[in-house]
């Protein structure tokens, strides 16, 4: 567990040189579709399938970037010999304007030559992620631990030596964004001040939250058809981070870890037969009920403290955030450790970050 936790640190280093949400739902979804490196046949094409998809996505959003139009709103689009081809999006009510230089956004060399290396990083992130290198070379895992101190200052150097020789200023698409940082609106500030509180909540679903609210909710600009979005969003992620509470994991006799739901009886599916596990601490307790209302609350707060939504479903109190901003996470903290401490919980639920 140590060197995974090693090699989860070292890919968060890396991951602001690739698409946020790509490296999030390649993180989200290689430990299901590779079984946690336990391949079958039907694994092995499904996490080919994603490595394709995530791949073809950190090139693609290479050739894309972005503006501030003259009506304050950032403007998304694809450049092209000629220049930016604006992306219009079916339910946005707003007409995209062409920005004033248009040159600046013409695609150039150094374009290619950063898409190439963003899909050499991310094969980095691959080749470190123990899962994917079980499947499909379990003789490389063995190595792992050289890698990571070889690969991750490599790749730092050749970032450096690629930056002077092909300066770059574009804004992609999803991608982790310097000058907009240092100008860090409610939204970064709030997830930043959060990032603790957030262990509390299961990763992926998180995850699939922050990456689909600005696109449901057009960034804020709520339509009905946005409202009707966001609300059902809410509602799967509400109900996983419920879900997520009653269940638990164990390590069976062949070594591999094994899910199941928490029942009043013990764990379902229950364990073979012949494997020593006491099913008695499995059982559902009170304590299950308590974190799961606290995770849906922890959720609602994150929701709260999320711009775009509350602009689509409250925007009287978008001028509230500052002030939430500061007094929601120290209470989120206090209440958990109340809880934490009335009701002690050893579970290792279903998509939450090993402990």
């Amino acid at each position: 567990m140590g060197e995974s936790t090693s090699i989860s640190s070292i890919i968060a280093s890396l991951i602001k040189l690739l698409p946020t949400g790509t490296v999030f739902l390649y993180q989200f979804l290689d430990p299901v579709f590779s079984n946690n490196g336990d391949c079958q046949t039907v694994n092995k094409y499904l996490t080919g399938f994603l490595l394709g998809i995530c791949g073809l996505s950190c090139f693609l959003s290479c050739f894309t970037d972005s503006y501030t139009g003259s009506d304050g709103k950032t403007h998304y689009g694809i450049v092209t010999f000629t220049g930016l081809h604006t992306l219009s999006w079916p339910w946005s009510s707003s007409k995209d304007e062409a920005p004033k230089d248009s040159s600046s956004y013409k695609f150039r060399l150094r374009d290619l030559v950063h898409a190439l290396f963003v899909v050499l990083v991310f094969g980095v992130v691959v080749i470190l992620d123990p899962n994917t290198v079980k499947c499909f070379y379990p003789s490389l895992a063995d190595d792992q631990a050289t890698l990571l101190k070889v690969l991750p200052p490599v790749v730092g150097a050749v970032s450096g030596v690629i930056s002077v020789l092909f300066p770059n200023k574009r804004n992609y698409i999803a991608f982790f964004c310097p000058e907009m940082a240092a100008k860090k609106s409610i939204s970064e500030k709030s997830l930043s001040g959060f990032a603790k509180i957030l262990k509390l909540l299961p990763t992926g679903t998180v995850f699939l939250f922050q990456f689909l609210s600005p696109v449901l909710t057009n960034n804020g600009k709520c339509q009905t058809v946005n409202k009707y979005l966001t609300g059902f969003l809410l509602g799967v992620c509400g109900l996983s981070c419920f879900f997520s509470s009653f269940t638990d994991s164990y390590k069976g006799s062949d070594g591999k870890t094994h899910y199941g739901i928490v029942t009043f009886k013990g764990l379902w599916p229950s364990p073979k037969e012949g494997t020593s596990i006491d099913l008695s601490q499995y059982k559902l307790r009170l304590g299950d009920f308590v974190h799961a209302f606290f995770a849906v609350t922890v959720f609602a707060v994150v929701v709260v403290l999320d711009p775009n939504t509350v602009k689509c479903f409250y925007p009287s109190l978008a001028y509230d955030q500052k002030t939430l901003l500061k007094v929601l996470p120290p209470a989120v903290g206090a209440v958990s450790g109340v809880v934490f401490m009335l009701f002690p919980n050893k579970r290792h639920y279903i998509g939450y970050p090993a402990s």
